[in-house]
């Protein structure tokens, strides 16, 4: 697999400046930027509720403190690359395995934490994880079916302190990393999801 040392986008534009099909555009960009990686899309609760009762300032104290609190759970965690945008942390990793173990030890550093938010309601987070071919982009993160399944895992399905995985993930695990799993199944936007919960 040839690494490009352009981004993903700007090799898109010259592709489409180019007049080139749709499908030849799509087999260059699997080329040089497809990358088989698990997924982690985390999502912080309690925003807007926050935000109106104590002010954004407030908000933003817990968010910060949070974030240290992630950082520093991940460490060891064989990461490959991760960010923040406002209330949300996405992160990647080689294996399925990773991901998990990193979910699994922010969720516990989060409940440790104890960082308040609203009265006794404490900061808290739900997560997804996805598995699979992915195209990697410089700066924003990753793209594809799983980031996308991963997403609305834990922002739109996950309940705080939960941690959700597509079946790829479940299916890419080893024996050992998937017990305690739950199968269940949702619709959103009538796309049936089947995924595991933890």
């Amino acid at each position: 697999m040839k690494h490009s040392s352009k981004d993903l986008f700007e090799h898109l534009d010259e592709l489409m400046d180019g007049d080139i099909p749709a499908d030849l555009i799509a087999n260059e960009l699997r080329k040089h930027y497809e990358r088989t990686r698990a997924v982690l899309v985390l999502d912080s609760t309690g925003f807007s509720r926050t935000t109106n009762t104590k002010g954004i300032v407030h908000f933003l104290l817990s968010l910060r403190k949070a974030r240290r609190t992630i950082r520093s759970a991940i460490e060891g965690c064989e990461c490959v690359r991760h960010g923040f945008l406002a209330d949300n942390f996405t992160a990647e990793f080689e294996t399925a395995d990773d991901a998990l173990r990193a979910a699994r030890s922010i969720q516990e550093a989060i409940s440790d934490a104890q960082i308040p938010l609203v009265d006794d309601e404490h900061f808290a987070v739900t997560i997804g994880i996805g598995f699979g071919k992915l195209l990697e982009t410089r700066n924003e993160g990753v793209y594809g079916p799983e980031m996308n399944l991963a997403s609305k895992l834990g922002e739109d399905i996950g309940k705080p302190g939960e941690i959700l995985l597509t079946r790829s993930t479940y299916l890419a695990l080893s024996e050992k990393c998937g017990d305690g799993l739950t199968a269940k199944s949702a619709s959103i936007s009538g796309v049936d999801i089947h995924y595991y919960v933890l």
